[in-house]
């Protein structure tokens, strides 16, 4: 049984989150609770759960935004439309822990402890599921500090029960009305402390198509696809790039290993001429990775597919469906489906870097072709 958390301190965690995490309502979505009719003996591996890449970069704005935004709902509603996923990139900021892309900081307010106690409340409306959480440290470095908060965070007193503390997966049973931490950081700079979550930081292969972590005392296995820069010489080149990688660890999910943990991440871009926005959504009659993916799903309906992250997750209400096994439309035109960003030009959804018109300079071309190099060095996917 979980303990109630501390009215006024939860009020105030909300009020300080909610430019990422939003507002809190109840919900009627039946994705809510999807996970309630599944018994307590189910093993996570064995499940296909709907997750979101980059989970907090929703309300990011200006040219930054084109590489820098990858979603396009907040957080609650991210959960309350079937995300038990969620990837959360952080940094340390004269010592508070704050929400980032790369070194873009998301908001100037929330820090990582509000966005938890979002989470907490989410949770005690929807007592009969669980979310895991990605923790990633993007900017800057781990530091003792960092780990040590990040670790108070999660065990101390009166929110250690909404955590699995154990540093392996457990039932669904067990882990129902909890979050199950997944780390992308080591527990290594604390002295005397019995870590917890998914160990996954030691072996993560930057921008590589399939790999595999061995974590946990009895040598469990995850099995990842993270190719993020996608090459390709256009946008349907690039897309094609994406989903040949997706569709692989797909395959081998729905094949082998049913006992291990498969994460699957259908967001990307293209160096600077395909955006996230336009790889997920598609552009110009050329489909995105989103919609190939849920073909894929729907044809494969009843197979166990795993973690399948996605990048604008509110663009298209049946990726979570999909993910699912639930019948989908495929003939439907997405519900919901979010315009490319006003600051992406061309047919890539990127950067125009065409033949300048009579009203725009070379040089300005120069300067924005810089500007997109200087943002992509600031993100980290």
């Amino acid at each position: 049984m979980v303990a109630a958390l501390d009215q006024a301190q939860m009020d105030g965690h909300l009020a300080a989150g909610a430019a990422l995490l939003g507002t809190f309502e109840a919900s009627t979505d039946p994705l809510a609770s999807w996970m309630q009719s599944l018994p307590d003996d189910t093993s996570l591996t064995s499940l296909s759960i709907p997750g979101t890449h980059d989970s907090l970069t929703w309300n990011v704005t200006g040219i930054a935004a084109s590489f820098t935004k990858t979603q396009d709902i907040p957080l609650f509603k991210q959960l309350d439309t079937g995300v038990r996923f969620i990837d959360l990139r952080v940094g340390e900021v004269n010592g508070m822990v704050n929400l980032f892309h790369g070194s873009v900081l998301l908001d100037e307010t929330a820090q990582l402890g509000d966005i938890f106690w979002g989470l907490y409340r989410w949770l005690d409306a929807h007592s009969t599921e669980t979310v895991v959480v990605s923790i990633k440290v993007d900017n800057g470095t781990t530091t003792a500090s960092l780990e040590q908060t990040i670790y108070d965070l999660v065990t101390g007193q009166d929110v250690a029960d909404y955590w699995v503390q154990s540093a392996a997966l457990p039932t669904l049973g067990a882990a129902r009305h909890k979050a199950i931490l997944l780390r992308r950081f080591a527990f290594d700079q604390l002295q005397n402390i019995t870590p917890i979550g998914i160990d996954a930081s030691s072996g993560w292969s930057d921008n590589n198509g399939a790999f595999s972590i061995v974590y946990g005392a009895n040598s469990e296995t995850l099995y990842i696809e993270d190719f993020y820069n996608v090459g390709g010489t256009d946008l349907a080149s690039a897309v094609d790039s994406k989903f040949t990688a997706l569709s692989t660890n797909l395959d081998l999910a729905s094949s082998q290993y049913l006992d291990q943990l498969f994460i699957s991440f259908a967001s990307g871009y293209s160096g600077i001429t395909v955006n996230p926005s336009t790889l997920a959504q598609g552009s110009g009659g050329v489909p995105g990775v989103n919609s190939k993916a849920i073909t894929y799903l729907a044809n494969k309906r009843g197979a166990r597919f795993g973690v399948v992250l996605f990048d604008f997750f509110g663009s298209d209400s049946r990726l979570g469906p999909a993910v699912l096994s639930q019948e989908v439309d495929l003939t439907a035109t997405p519900t919901g489906a979010a315009t490319p960003s006003s600051t992406s030009t061309g047919s890539g959804g990127g950067f125009n870097f065409g033949a300048a018109s009579s009203s725009v300079s070379l040089s300005y071309q120069s300067f924005t072709i810089l500007f997109a190099i200087t943002i992509l060095s600031f993100v980290s996917f």
